[in-house]
């Protein structure tokens, strides 16, 4: 609700084109946008903070637009910041998807032909290189720092650490075709990771949340 507020009250400064001499109060913000006075001020102040709106105080004071592209930067900003709410759940599911094919993959690599087994490894690991762009660019809209312990001591910044610890065994067992440590690898190190990401993704999840409500 508030991200969708900054955006209304955004283009309603605009809309009337306010300025320093031509402000609009709270009042009147509130009447159209159908919420209180009060609720407004407390909001606004993270426009202001942000330079994209001003206030002039005492009478016939209110608030106004400072720069229109700032402004759109903010919009832009609200925008992305609710469209992630749904990147959150499609990359859990995701997360969920690539669980599934390590635990496939694992069945499949004892047999002959390695031609689909390893096909599939890199789909994963293509995978995985993913999910970490798309859960760093998520902590730094919500403004989560990326060093925070966030589930059983684990930060997103150890997580991708770990990650890329796994990948390079996972690399050098399959340059030595040592199917058998590989294996061990998908089973014992990668799954619990996968597990971890997901739990980690719930938390980012929650975050979210709470800075919409």
């Amino acid at each position: 609700m508030c991200k969708i507020l900054h955006e209304e009250v955004i283009k309603l400064l605009v809309q009337h084109e306010t300025s320093y001499a031509k402000p609009m109060n709270s009042e009147e913000i509130g009447e159209i946008l159908k919420v209180t006075p009060s609720y407004i001020r407390s909001k606004l102040s993270l426009l202001i903070k942000q330079k994209v709106a001003g206030v002039r105080r005492g009478n016939g004071g209110g608030y106004y637009v400072i720069q229109e592209e700032k402004m759109q930067s903010v919009i832009e900003s609200e925008k992305q910041f609710g469209e992630l709410g749904i990147l959150l759940g499609d990359m859990k599911s995701y997360l969920q998807k690539l669980e599934k094919g390590c635990r496939e993959l694992s069945n499949i690599l004892h047999l002959p032909d390695k031609s689909q087994s390893m096909g599939d490894l890199v789909k994963i690991l293509e995978g995985l290189c993913y999910f970490q762009k798309l859960l760093k660019s998520a902590v730094v809209l919500i403004e989560i720092d990326i060093s925070e312990k966030l589930y059983k001591e684990k930060s997103v910044l150890l997580l991708f650490d770990e990650l890329s610890q796994i990948f390079a065994s996972i690399l050098e067992a399959t340059e030595n075709e040592d199917y058998s440590l590989l294996t061990d690898l998908i089973e014992y190190d990668l799954l619990p990771v996968i597990g971890i990401s997901q739990e980690v993704v719930a938390v980012v999840q929650g975050r979210h949340s709470e800075r919409v409500m």
